[in-house]
């Protein structure tokens, strides 16, 4: 099994991309920040192009911290201490309840009415309403 020779150039390549792709991504988030502070003002979005943003609560995702904690927190006591899973699972409960009681509060971010608790996560999406008007050549 031959494997390609790699080169200065394919590292050139690479390296040219990646920062492409880090610049882009920090344009990204500087307009991401716009969107949302405009939003928050009580601006409203335009619908009317060929892209518009949706938001999504929690970064949009469905994971609970607390069940994802709990479970590797037990596993973590049961492979370092040798706890039985319910002693794992009574000094798992134990430390959520102190993290939750020592985390600060966060405020949560309203836009339009809807409170966002723990991020807002803008997501591009084509608009299905919108046509082009095609131009007679």
């Amino acid at each position: 099994m031959a494997t390609k020779q790699i080169t200065q150039k394919d590292i050139d390549i690479f390296c040219r991309r990646a920062k492409a792709l880090t610049e882009s991504k920090k344009k990204q988030e500087a307009l991401r920040g716009e969107i949302i502070n405009f939003m928050v003002a009580g601006g409203i979005l335009p619908s009317d192009g060929p892209w518009v943003v949706e938001l999504a609560q929690n970064g949009g995702t469905k994971l609970s911290w607390e069940e994802e904690f709990a479970k590797l927190h037990v596993k973590y006591l049961k492979l370092t201490d040798d706890y039985t899973k319910s002693e794992a699972e009574a000094l798992t409960r134990a430390r959520m309840e102190d993290i939750k009681k020592n985390a600060p509060e966060k405020d949560p971010l309203v836009i339009q009415g809807i409170s966002y608790t723990g991020g807002v996560k803008l997501t591009p999406k084509i608009n299905a309403s919108f046509r082009r008007k095609r131009v007679a050549a």
